[in-house]
């Protein structure tokens, strides 16, 4: 059952179209607004565009990875909560892109549960409303 968070917008940022599915179906059923990016440079187009309250961002991505688009996001919206999720371990996706993840950037090692997004979605401000 939805949880009435239709105020709270929410950028998926994925290079995996399938992974962009699943999370938008997710997210939708919980109530969330939901915007996508296919790519680093789409998700600063749709957010240069639009107002989001929260991004879930792929962090190994071809051309811009996840460190670079957080960072980017960050100056577009300074008080979006931003997560980041990835196929690997963190260790591994920051071994990767030769960067690492900010500490106080929530991390997700797919696969994870739907469960286990909302959970840390449901602590950024804006998804309390």
């Amino acid at each position: 059952m939805p949880s009435g968070n239709g105020s709270c917008t929410i950028l998926i940022v994925d290079d995996d179209v399938a992974i962009l599915r699943l999370l938008r179906r997710v997210l939708e059923a919980d109530g969330f607004h939901v915007l996508e990016a296919g790519s680093g440079e789409d998700a600063l187009k749709v957010g240069t565009k639009n107002t989001f309250d929260l991004a879930v961002i792929d962090y190994v991505m071809p051309g811009m990875n996840g460190a670079e688009v957080l960072s980017e996001l960050r100056k577009l919206n300074p008080a979006a909560y931003l997560i980041m999720i990835s196929g690997f371990p963190k260790q591994v996706a920051e071994g990767k892109t030769n960067t690492t993840i900010p500490e106080d950037t929530p991390f997700l090692a797919k696969p994870f549960t739907p469960r286990q997004l909302l959970g840390e979605i449901k602590r950024a401000p804006a998804a309390r409303r």
